[in-house]
Protein backbone atom coordinates (compact mmCIF):
# COMPACT_ATOMS: atom_id res chain seq x y z
CA UNK A 1 0.00 0.00 0.00
CA UNK A 2 0.98 3.64 -0.45
CA UNK A 3 1.62 5.67 2.69
CA UNK A 4 -1.75 7.43 2.39
CA UNK A 5 -3.60 4.10 2.56
CA UNK A 6 -1.65 2.67 5.54
CA UNK A 7 -4.45 3.32 8.08
CA UNK A 8 -6.97 1.50 5.88
CA UNK A 9 -4.57 -1.38 5.29
CA UNK A 10 -3.98 -1.63 9.05
CA UNK A 11 -7.72 -1.91 9.69
CA UNK A 12 -8.02 -4.63 7.05
CA UNK A 13 -5.17 -6.62 8.60
CA UNK A 14 -6.74 -6.32 12.05
CA UNK A 15 -10.29 -7.12 11.01
CA UNK A 16 -9.30 -10.13 8.93
CA UNK A 17 -6.91 -11.31 11.66
CA UNK A 18 -4.25 -11.88 9.04
CA UNK A 19 -1.54 -14.30 10.10
CA UNK A 20 0.57 -14.08 6.94
CA UNK A 21 3.86 -12.80 8.33
CA UNK A 22 5.14 -11.72 4.90
CA UNK A 23 2.13 -9.45 4.48
CA UNK A 24 2.59 -8.12 8.01
CA UNK A 25 6.30 -7.54 7.36
CA UNK A 26 5.39 -5.60 4.22
CA UNK A 27 3.05 -3.37 6.21
CA UNK A 28 5.52 -2.64 9.02
CA UNK A 29 8.35 -2.06 6.54
CA UNK A 30 6.13 0.58 4.92
CA UNK A 31 5.63 2.14 8.36
CA UNK A 32 9.42 2.16 8.90
CA UNK A 33 9.84 3.90 5.55
CA UNK A 34 7.15 6.39 6.54
CA UNK A 35 9.00 7.13 9.78
CA UNK A 36 12.19 7.82 7.86
CA UNK A 37 10.31 10.20 5.56
CA UNK A 38 8.82 12.27 8.39
CA UNK A 39 10.13 15.68 9.29
CA UNK A 40 11.83 15.87 12.69
CA UNK A 41 9.02 18.05 14.04
CA UNK A 42 6.40 15.39 13.18
CA UNK A 43 8.18 12.43 14.76
CA UNK A 44 7.12 13.13 18.35
CA UNK A 45 3.45 13.07 17.35
CA UNK A 46 3.45 10.30 14.75
CA UNK A 47 5.69 7.68 16.34
CA UNK A 48 3.39 7.17 19.36
CA UNK A 49 0.51 6.50 16.97
CA UNK A 50 2.55 3.92 15.12
CA UNK A 51 3.83 2.14 18.20
CA UNK A 52 0.35 2.11 19.73
CA UNK A 53 -0.87 0.33 16.59
CA UNK A 54 2.08 -2.05 16.76
CA UNK A 55 1.53 -2.91 20.42
CA UNK A 56 -2.09 -3.81 19.68
CA UNK A 57 -1.36 -5.42 16.31
CA UNK A 58 0.96 -7.88 18.02
CA UNK A 59 -1.97 -9.00 20.13
CA UNK A 60 -3.81 -9.96 16.93
CA UNK A 61 -1.27 -12.68 16.14
CA UNK A 62 -1.22 -14.29 19.54
CA UNK A 63 1.85 -12.35 20.62
CA UNK A 64 4.10 -14.16 18.17
CA UNK A 65 4.61 -11.53 15.47
CA UNK A 66 7.55 -9.15 15.67
CA UNK A 67 9.06 -6.72 13.22
CA UNK A 68 12.56 -6.33 14.62
CA UNK A 69 13.51 -3.32 12.48
CA UNK A 70 10.41 -1.40 13.58
CA UNK A 71 11.04 -2.26 17.23
CA UNK A 72 14.70 -1.24 17.03
CA UNK A 73 14.03 2.11 15.35
CA UNK A 74 11.16 3.03 17.65
CA UNK A 75 13.00 1.82 20.77
CA UNK A 76 16.01 4.00 19.95
CA UNK A 77 13.79 6.99 19.21
CA UNK A 78 11.76 6.55 22.42
CA UNK A 79 14.81 6.21 24.64
CA UNK A 80 16.49 9.23 23.06
CA UNK A 81 13.32 11.31 23.31
CA UNK A 82 12.79 10.34 26.95
CA UNK A 83 16.38 11.23 27.83
CA UNK A 84 16.58 14.54 25.99
CA UNK A 85 12.97 15.66 25.55
CA UNK A 86 12.52 18.91 27.42
CA UNK A 87 9.25 19.59 29.27
CA UNK A 88 8.12 16.00 28.73
CA UNK A 89 4.79 15.70 30.51
CA UNK A 90 4.08 12.50 32.49
CA UNK A 91 1.32 11.39 30.08
CA UNK A 92 3.75 11.46 27.14
CA UNK A 93 6.49 9.84 29.17
CA UNK A 94 4.15 6.97 30.10
CA UNK A 95 3.31 6.36 26.42
CA UNK A 96 6.96 6.18 25.38
CA UNK A 97 7.91 4.15 28.46
CA UNK A 98 5.18 1.63 27.70
CA UNK A 99 6.76 0.74 24.36
CA UNK A 100 10.25 0.47 25.86
CA UNK A 101 8.94 -1.71 28.69
CA UNK A 102 7.04 -3.95 26.26
CA UNK A 103 10.00 -4.75 24.06
CA UNK A 104 12.70 -4.82 26.76
CA UNK A 105 12.78 -8.61 26.57
CA UNK A 106 15.64 -8.26 24.10
CA UNK A 107 17.71 -6.71 26.89
CA UNK A 108 18.43 -7.68 30.46
CA UNK A 109 16.68 -4.65 31.87
CA UNK A 110 14.65 -1.52 31.30
CA UNK A 111 16.83 1.61 31.32
CA UNK A 112 17.01 2.75 34.96
CA UNK A 113 16.16 6.36 34.19
CA UNK A 114 12.71 5.22 33.03
CA UNK A 115 11.99 3.42 36.30
CA UNK A 116 13.30 6.38 38.31
CA UNK A 117 11.23 8.92 36.37
CA UNK A 118 8.05 6.84 36.68
CA UNK A 119 8.59 6.63 40.45
CA UNK A 120 8.93 10.42 40.57
CA UNK A 121 5.90 10.96 38.32
CA UNK A 122 3.61 8.37 39.90
CA UNK A 123 1.37 10.93 41.60
CA UNK A 124 0.93 12.74 38.27
CA UNK A 125 -0.14 9.64 36.33
CA UNK A 126 -3.84 8.95 35.82
CA UNK A 127 -5.70 5.69 35.29
CA UNK A 128 -5.26 5.90 31.51
CA UNK A 129 -1.47 6.21 31.93
CA UNK A 130 -1.57 3.13 34.17
CA UNK A 131 -3.52 1.25 31.50
CA UNK A 132 -0.89 2.11 28.90
CA UNK A 133 1.96 1.08 31.20
CA UNK A 134 0.12 -2.12 32.08
CA UNK A 135 -0.16 -2.97 28.38
CA UNK A 136 3.60 -2.61 28.04
CA UNK A 137 4.12 -4.90 31.02
CA UNK A 138 1.62 -7.41 29.63
CA UNK A 139 3.53 -7.64 26.34
CA UNK A 140 6.86 -7.94 28.17
CA UNK A 141 5.48 -10.73 30.34
CA UNK A 142 4.15 -12.59 27.31
CA UNK A 143 7.52 -12.51 25.54
CA UNK A 144 9.43 -13.51 28.66
CA UNK A 145 7.07 -16.41 29.29
CA UNK A 146 7.35 -17.66 25.71
CA UNK A 147 11.12 -17.29 25.59
CA UNK A 148 11.72 -18.64 29.08
CA UNK A 149 14.17 -15.78 29.51
CA UNK A 150 14.68 -14.53 33.05
CA UNK A 151 16.65 -11.69 34.53
CA UNK A 152 16.80 -10.82 38.22
CA UNK A 153 17.24 -7.12 37.37
CA UNK A 154 14.22 -7.12 35.07
CA UNK A 155 12.16 -9.06 37.64
CA UNK A 156 12.97 -6.38 40.24
CA UNK A 157 12.11 -3.60 37.80
CA UNK A 158 8.76 -5.20 36.97
CA UNK A 159 7.99 -5.43 40.67
CA UNK A 160 8.76 -1.71 41.09
CA UNK A 161 6.55 -0.87 38.11
CA UNK A 162 3.71 -2.93 39.58
CA UNK A 163 4.09 -0.95 42.81
CA UNK A 164 4.00 2.36 40.90
CA UNK A 165 0.90 1.36 38.96
CA UNK A 166 -0.83 0.10 42.10
CA UNK A 167 -0.12 3.42 43.83
CA UNK A 168 -1.54 5.35 40.87
CA UNK A 169 -4.78 3.42 40.87
CA UNK A 170 -5.60 3.89 44.57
Amino acid sequence: PGSDSLPIFFKILRLLKVSDTELCDCFWTKIVNKIFSLREADLKYRIPKYFYLYMNFNNNLGGTYRHVEFEKIVMEYCIEEMRTGSCFIPKDFAKFASFVIAYSDQYDSIPNFIIEKLIIQQEQLDIYDCKILSRGMEILHGFRTKNGKTSKVLDDQVEILQYVINNCTK
